[in-house]
């Protein structure tokens, strides 16, 4: 009797989790269709992100030297030496705008491993670049650099994929 109301509840919280789109196999990243909100995502303190309509977007700031005065990005992604590793993902901007897109490796010295400079604008666009990690990291980070805008500008992504 126990065996069969130990299933039952099993059954039952199953079918009371919420179902999310599952990503596609050897993806790394963690909530790229942003199913869960921001979750696992972070910003720069002068970039403050929500999740809109299905997508990520960031309240990128005027202003500020480089392209990493803000950013929005993932941490504690794990890569292996050697292994290929493509990184796609779908941005607009309500302004026409080059951002850099990146994955790179943790550390005092994070070298890129995969590194694009998209131009952003208002239609919804697909990115895809790939590169070979030359180090394995357990803290490397996909990045989306958008700081030294000559004008505040709203940036959103969609469908984060980080696979090997």
């Amino acid at each position: 009797m126990r065996l069969i109301a130990v299933g039952a509840f099993v059954a039952m919280a199953a079918a009371a989790t919420p179902a999310y789109a599952a990503a596609p196999a050897g993806d790394v990243v963690v909530n790229g269709s942003l199913d869960n909100g921001v979750k696992g995502w972070w910003a720069s303190k002068n970039t403050p992100i929500k999740v809109t309509g299905g997508r990520l977007c960031a309240q990128v700031p005027a202003g500020g030297d480089n392209v990493w005065a803000a950013m929005v990005g993932q941490s504690g992604i794990e890569v292996r030496a050697g292994q290929t590793y493509q990184l796609s993902f779908e941005a607009t901007a309500t302004k026409t705008t080059r951002i850099r897109s990146l994955v790179q490796g943790g550390g005092t010295k994070p070298a890129a491993i995969v590194d694009g400079y998209p131009e952003v604008g208002g239609s919804p666009k697909k990115f895809t670049y790939a590169a070979t990690a030359k180090a394995s990291d357990a803290e490397a980070q996909v990045l989306f650099q958008v700081g030294g805008a000559d004008a505040p500008y709203t940036l959103c992504l969609d469908d984060i994929l980080l696979t090997d």
